[in-house]
C-alpha cells in the first residue's frame, strides 16, 4: 500500500505534469471507483483547470480552479499504478480510469484494490480528506506539535500512528521501524510515554519517512514514469525481518499481533513491562 513517501513522489510527477492543464476527457472502467456516475463526473470536472497537484496524507488532490476548494481526490488504496501517456508501458493493462486534457496529457490509473477517484467539493466537509489529520512530514508537525496531538489520547501508540485523522501519511509498512528506532513497543498506552519517547518517536518518523521519501519511496511501488522506488526493507531494522537478528542490538526479531496488524518487534529495544501498558 503507497504510503506518505510514494503519495509524495507520485504527486510531485503529476503537479509536474499537468499543472495548468484543463481536463478535458474521463474513461471509466470500474465506475465503483467513483463518488458519483461516470456522467456526473464529467459534468463536475471536465473543462476544469488543475491548479497544481499536492499530496495529502495517502491521497494525491487535483485543486481545481476556482477559489471555493474543489477537488479531484485519489486513493490508491492497497497498490495502484498511476502513468502519464507516453511514459513507460502507455496505457497500464486493466486500467480503470483515465484523464485526459486540452494539452494532450493527461493521466491512466490502474488499482489493484480498493481505490478511488473522487469529486470532493469545496463545501464537502465530511469527505475522509477533509478530516485528515497533519501530514506526518508537514514543516508545522514540530516536537511540541506532534506532543499536541497526542495529548489526552488514552489508545496504544501504534493504533494512533495508523490513525490518518490523527496523523496522516504512515502505515503498516513504515510503522515498524517508526516504533523500532524510537524503542517504544507497539502496544504501548499513549499515557505511559515520557517525554523522551515522545520526541523520540517524532525524530523516528522524519528519519524514517524522510530516508524513503529521499529515495523515491518503496521499491515495490513505481513513480508516474514506471520508476521503482530506491528504498528498500533491507534499509529496516526490525520490519519485515522476523526471526533475523535486530539491526541495532542483535536480539531476534519477533512478530505479534497489534490490533488488526501484525507487527515486528525487538523483545531488545521495545521492552513491555507490566506497568507501562
Amino acid at each position: 500500500m503507497p504510503e506518505l513517501p510514494e503519495i509524495r513522489t507520485i504527486a510531485a510527477g503529476l503537479d509536474d505534469a499537468l499543472a495548468g492543464h484543463t481536463l478535458s476527457g474521463l474513461e471509466v472502467a470500474r465506475p465503483q471507483c467513483l463518488n458519483g456516475t461516470p456522467g456526473e463526473m464529467r459534468d463536475w470536472i471536465l473543462a476544469r483547470r488543475v491548479v497544481r497537484v499536492k499530496p495529502r496524507g495517502k491521497w494525491i488532490l487535483f485543486s481545481l480552479d476556482d477559489i471555493a476548494g474543489d477537488l479531484v481526490a485519489i486513493n490508491l488504496g492497497m497498490g495502484a499504478e498511476i502513468r502519464l501517456p507516453g511514459a513507460a508501458e502507455e496505457p497500464p493493462d486493466h486500467y480503470r480510469v483515465r484523464l485526459h486534457t486540452r494539452e494532450g496529457s493527461g493521466v491512466f490509473i490502474r488499482f489493484w484494490w480498493l481505490g478511488h477517484v473522487h469529486y470532493v467539493p469545496g463545501d464537502d466537509e465530511t469527505h475522509p480528506v477533509r478530516l485528515l489529520g497533519p501530514d506526518a512530514l508537514d514543516e508545522g508537525l514540530d516536537v511540541d506539535a506532534f506532543r499536541g496531538l497526542l495529548e489526552g489520547r488514552r489508545g496504544g501508540i501504534k493504533a494512533f500512528l495508523l490513525d490518518q485523522r490523527r496523523i496522516a501519511g504512515i502505515g503498516n509498512f513504515y510503522a515498524h521501524d517508526i516504533l523500532a528506532r524510537a524503542g517504544v513497543h507497539p502496544l504501548r498506552k499513549i499515557p505511559t510515554l515520557g517525554d523522551d519517547e515522545i520526541a523520540g518517536l517524532h525524530r523516528s518518523i522524519r528519519e524514517v519517512l524522510g530516508e524513503s521519501l529521499d529515495l523515491g519511496g518503496a521499491d515495490y511501488e513505481r513513480d508516474i514514469f514506471g520508476r521503482p522506488g530506491r528504498f528498500s526493507r533491507e534499509s529496516f531494522i526490525v520490519g519485515y525481518r522476523e526471526g533475523t537478528p535486530c539491526g541495532l542490538c542483535g536480539t531476534t526479531v519477533v512478530r505479534i499481533r497489534t490490533g488488526s496488524t501484525p507487527g515486528d518487534i525487538c523483545p531488545g529495544c521495545q521492552p513491555l513491562p507490566e506497568d507501562r501498558t
